[in-house]
């Protein structure tokens, strides 16, 4: 791998028969994500680079993260196959974006592990973080794509049939706070879920998983989109108050 760009926030390394004009138009690309992430959700470790490594093959694309929690200490993304490197919203550009979205669940405010891995798993957190970031890179454009794929995706977690796009997301990002909801999910999960050392220790349950959106969409009721949106039966309300007592989080 050869290093073809390095700036106060990035490096790209990319394999010997990648040209490296071919994907000079990524450099401004990587550099904004990187940036917008860094501002919203605080501390990724004291090396201060994502490290983005590209991989030309014959084979199928996979991108994968590399998280500085992780044994390699770094924040990296990391992309093989016989991906398009054509300017313009595209492979390369959703599923770094994509992964980027594990570093942040991950390591949000210096802290690692997902609190909220077994709710949303991989992942539909990855969904309106894409969208949020294109969003704050001012590109309407690839933000309404983004959206027009993710409003048709139904998956089978928390339960079957549930939509987390329409009846989930996108409900509380328009009402309650766009990015500012959430970037205040993340501190409030660093402020007050269990943790050993500097990494969490702790999954939520759904009901705890609700109440910390709670805290971030300032105590609006959120208890009838997770409902909706999960196919949730009324049990898990039960878990919900109790969430109250164990977390008392308070609304910023």
């Amino acid at each position: 791998m050869k290093r073809i760009y390095l700036s106060d926030e990035v490096a790209v390394y990319v394999s010997s028969n990648i040209d490296s004009s071919s994907v000079s138009w990524l450099f401004p690309f990587y550099d904004d994500i990187w940036r917008n992430t860094k501002r919203v959700y605080g501390n990724f470790g004291p090396d201060p680079f994502l490290r983005v490594f590209l991989t030309k093959t014959n084979s199928g694309s996979v991108c994968t993260p590399g998280v500085f929690a992780d044994g390699d200490q770094q924040n990296a993304i990391r992309c093989t196959g016989n991906f398009d490197m054509t300017p313009g919203q595209g492979y390369l550009t959703d599923a770094s974006i994509h992964e980027l979205s594990h570093n942040v669940e991950n390591f949000a405010n210096g802290v690692c592990y997902s609190p909220s891995w077994g709710i949303w798993k991989d992942s539909m957190w990855a969904p309106i973080f894409i969208y949020d970031t294109y969003l704050n890179l001012n590109n309407q454009t690839w933000a309404q794509a983004a959206y027009n794929e993710f409003s048709r995706q139904i998956v089978d977690y928390p339960n079957a049939g549930s939509d987390w796009w329409n009846k989930w997301w996108m409900p509380i990002y328009t009402r309650y706070g766009g990015t500012k909801v959430l970037q205040t999910f993340f501190k409030l999960l660093a402020a007050n879920v269990p943790k050993k050392g500097n990494c969490y220790n702790y999954q939520l349950n759904i009901g705890e998983f609700v109440w910390f959106w709670t805290g971030a969409a300032q105590g609006a009721s959120l208890t009838s989109f997770a409902a909706d949106a999960f196919k949730l039966q009324p049990g898990w309300l039960d878990q919900y108050e109790a969430a109250k007592l164990k977390f008392p989080v308070g609304f910023p």
